[in-house]
């Protein structure tokens, strides 16, 4: 496994500066919080769906 993926994801900023510490924690809570806004809204949608045997009829 490469160094990067032992480490888990890259840290924000640019390429020869990271971002600084509290700016980095604000970005990666609101990360956070969209990814999970995004798997509420699938949830809701999946929910709401019929159910299906997969063939779409």
């Amino acid at each position: 496994m490469n160094k990067l993926g032992s480490a888990g994801a890259p840290g924000t900023g640019s390429f020869l500066f990271a971002d600084p510490a509290d700016e980095q924690a604000a970005l990666v809570e609101a990360e956070h919080e969209a990814h999970h806004k995004s798997l509420l809204a699938l949830k809701e949608y999946q929910d709401s769906e019929p159910s299906t045997n997969g063939h779409g009829h």
